[in-house]
């Protein structure tokens, strides 16, 4: 980030593409001191990749930086509203961020987790009692933890190159089932998410 400052300091138009989060926090960060009196003049897109209704294609569009993300030095929030926005769309299997829910998902399991129980790995989290008291089905969790687990973390090449193994009902349940976790688990903190 310093290098870059130094060297554009005289800069009249900048490029910088990054998909590290931390690293999109420090440039925003400079470009709100830089550009404090016209943040017109910095703008941050952001590219999205999506699924296509009608077709097994994706695609990946440019667009405005979500609120949620530039308001933010954490992706959680956002991740959440994808999730949300999932479950209330109807019908869910044309929803355009499909492709992304495991890896959403994923993500918001382990920060929710993370604070909820520390210092432990994500095996022993998905099976601590907290969790498998929780009000949620065996069935519930070992869905939830396959789709995070093996859905979203591949080794086999194969996944990543063709649609996700799970069906759309499959990823539904999970998603259902995320979001009534963290509702048992902290229903103070799933209200301030917002709907």
């Amino acid at each position: 980030m310093s290098l870059i400052q130094a060297n554009t300091e005289h800069a009249l138009q900048v490029f910088i593409l990054t998909h590290h989060l931390h690293f999109m926090n420090e440039v925003k960060k400079w470009l709100r001191k830089r550009y404090d009196k016209t943040p017109k003049e910095a703008e941050f897109l952001f590219l999205e990749t999506v699924h296509e209704a009608d077709s097994d294609r994706r695609m990946t569009r440019i667009r405005k930086l979500p609120k949620l993300l530039r308001g933010s030095d954490s992706e959680y929030l956002y991740l959440v509203s994808i999730i949300q926005a999932y479950l209330a769309f109807n019908p869910r299997h044309d929803f355009e961020l499909l492709y992304l829910l495991p890896n959403a998902m994923r993500k918001v399991l382990e920060l929710f987790l993370e604070f909820k129980l520390p210092k432990m790995n994500f095996s022993d989290k998905m099976s601590d009692d907290v969790v498998t008291k929780s009000g949620l089905s065996t069935a519930e969790l070992s869905a939830l933890t396959r789709l995070v687990q093996l859905e979203s973390h591949s080794d086999d090449l194969s996944r990543l190159v063709e649609w996700s193994t799970p069906t759309i009902e499959e990823i539904e349940r999970s998603a259902m089932a995320l979001m009534s976790l963290i509702k048992t688990l902290d229903p103070v903190h799933y209200n301030r998410l917002g709907t």
